[in-house]
């Protein structure tokens, strides 16, 4: 088995993509003995197009050597039109998908392995804003994957959000996407990361 692990969020700007990706690399180089690259992809526009952040993590501190994800071991796709080629192609039979599911009229081909998070849903419910759906998603993929703990993932935003406005609506969130993935989808294989 590999000791690289390749991540993608994907989604549109506006959603905390990059947010996502950064705290997701950040936690991982902190709390984890490894190295980690982060590289992050956007349009000129702010809002409503493309953005995606990717991840290495070399488990047991190997070099990282490459500059995109060639093969992803998890997508967290908090929008379908995110699904563009260039992730399309990172696909493989062992790729777990993390779909925000709660925009409709799409779907992901059923031979892919796909994990469904109500995230606009959650987020609302818990915080009372839609901004924090990248949290959602990021306290399911934790549970979901297990490659780091819940309490190092609100350690961190209490420490880098620290008088921040979103602080409390953020770790709302990541404790909701957390208990939804725990209390609601005990079928799914964890992986050993």
């Amino acid at each position: 088995m590999s000791s690289k692990i390749e991540i993608i969020c994907a989604g549109l700007g506006g959603q905390g993509v990059l947010f996502l990706g950064r705290t997701l690399a950040t936690i991982m180089a902190l709390t984890k003995r490894g190295n980690v690259v982060e590289f992050e992809f956007y349009s000129a526009e702010k809002r409503g197009n493309i953005s995606i952040a990717e991840i290495l993590y070399s488990k047991n501190g190997e070099d990282i050597f490459q500059t995109r994800v060639e093969k992803a071991d998890y997508i967290i796709l908090l929008h379908p039109k995110a699904l563009i080629k260039t992730v399309r192609d990172t696909i493989s039979s062992s790729t777990l998908i993390i779909l925000n599911s709660s925009l409709k009229g799409y779907s992901i081909s059923k031979s892919i392995s796909c994990v469904k998070i109500p995230a606009l849903e959650l987020a609302l419910k818990n915080s009372g804003t839609w901004r924090v759906m990248n949290m959602v998603m990021l306290g399911a993929f934790i549970e979901l994957t297990r490659m780091m703990t819940i309490s190092e993932v609100v350690a961190y935003l209490k420490k880098t959000m620290h008088g921040h406005a979103m602080l409390e609506a953020n770790i709302k969130a990541v404790l909701a996407g957390y208990e939804y993935a725990r209390n609601s989808l005990p079928s799914i294989t964890r992986p050993n990361p």
